[in-house]
């Protein structure tokens, strides 16, 4: 009788040992998930940051872009003037002689176009970034380009510029307008027998002349 009391006493201590050591067991092993969990989102939020940074590199690497942009076609116009004043002949990459007024009024197109994407550009960057907004008022300052009437008074000019660019702007409108609604092959041949006779007469279309 002794020896079954004994034996229960012994399974007893046993069966609690076995169950203290499965309750462990399963604290350790709810407890892991939480540790992985953790040390898995840091790289998230590092990753999220690199994307950040990522970003900003790209958007301010395209405004220095811009700004040299901005600054070749500043200098190339006033090279322009500088040789327009001093009378020297200018030249394409290839040799050939260009009109010096053409390519002002062409390259300040091209200026104020460039000018408008680098605002435009600017003004994004500080709304995505206001937290930086002291590094991008201090390196990013916003430039205005040079008005054709400015340049004009800057070369002396009497508004042959801004003439210039009108004639531009509706030579320009005239090829759109006339390649959209270009006519079928009769009609076609009909508008080039009357430019003929029109030439053979002597009304082509005044030049613009521009002084040297």
């Amino acid at each position: 009788m002794q020896f079954i009391k004994l034996s229960l006493v012994v399974f007893l201590m046993l069966a609690a040992t076995i169950s203290h050591a499965e309750e462990k067991s399963d604290s350790a092993e709810s407890e892991a998930p939480a540790g992985v969990a953790a040390e898995e989102g840091e790289p998230a939020a590092a990753s999220s940051g690199g994307n950040v940074d990522r970003e900003w590199a790209n958007r301010t690497s395209k405004l220095n872009v811009l700004e040299a942009k901005m600054k070749d076609l500043t200098k190339k116009i006033k090279s322009f003037i500088e040789m327009k004043k001093s009378g020297k002949a200018a030249l394409d990459e290839k040799g050939r002689p260009i009109d010096v007024f053409e390519a002002i009024v062409v390259s300040h197109k091209e200026l104020k176009e460039t000018v408008a994407t680098y605002a435009k550009e600017s003004a994004e960057l500080k709304y995505r970034y206001p937290e930086k907004g002291e590094v991008l008022e201090k390196k990013y300052i916003p430039l205005r380009e040079q008005s054709l009437e400015q340049i004009e008074k800057q070369m002396g000019l009497d508004g042959e510029l801004t003439r210039l660019k009108k004639k531009i702007d509706k030579k320009y409108s005239a090829f759109v307008g006339d390649q959209l609604a270009r006519p079928t092959s009769s009609s076609e041949t009909k508008v080039e027998s009357t430019v003929k006779q029109t030439r053979v007469r002597g009304d082509e279309p005044e030049r613009l002349k521009l002084s040297k």
